[in-house]
């Protein structure tokens, strides 16, 4: 975290940030819940993995919308979209970057085999988060950014050379 703090910590406020209210995201809830068949937000914190589905989903989906609006960008409509297959993407200066969310304090993962530009987003509550950069092909060849994290994925640790958007 000492790490994190000394590379990313006194430029947060510098970072552009999108905020949410509850009533923002009831269209979300409403997919998320018909998704999983339930039909109110009690019942879906009564399922263990039903909670935990919601929560990454519900990130995932509010940085991709936050992505978007801050790059004006015109995003998907997310009452089409497949939640078991939805991976964020946005074109961005005619390159396709991968949105890749982790909570503050943590180092975006990327895939090991073929990694691909991203946009890194911190999630820095349920409603909140920051657009940090991205990370372009240049970067992603350069091995002293990675630190190994699993067999298939690595831990892109030079989040200070993110470049602005």
């Amino acid at each position: 975290m000492s790490d994190y703090l000394l590379k990313i910590g006194s430029k947060i406020r510098s970072f552009p940030s999108i905020k949410y209210s509850r009533y923002q995201i009831k269209d979300i809830d409403k997919l998320i819940l018909s998704h999983l068949n339930l039909s109110d937000m009690g019942k879906l914190r009564d399922r263990f993995e039903g909670q935990s589905f919601y929560d990454k989903k519900s990130r995932i989906i509010l940085a991709y919308l936050g992505v978007c609006k801050h790059l004006n960008i015109t995003p998907l409509d997310i009452n089409k979209i497949n939640l078991s297959h939805f991976v964020p993407y946005v074109t961005y200066n005619s390159i396709r970057f991968k949105i890749i969310i982790s909570d503050f304090g943590e180092f975006p993962i990327i895939e090991k085999q073929a990694p691909e530009p991203f946009i890194f987003v911190i999630a820095r509550s349920n409603l909140e988060y920051s657009i940090v950069g991205y990370c372009d092909e240049k970067e992603l060849k350069n091995s002293k950014n990675f630190k190994p994290f699993s067999t298939d994925k690595v831990i892109y640790n030079a989040i200070d050379n993110l470049i602005s958007i």
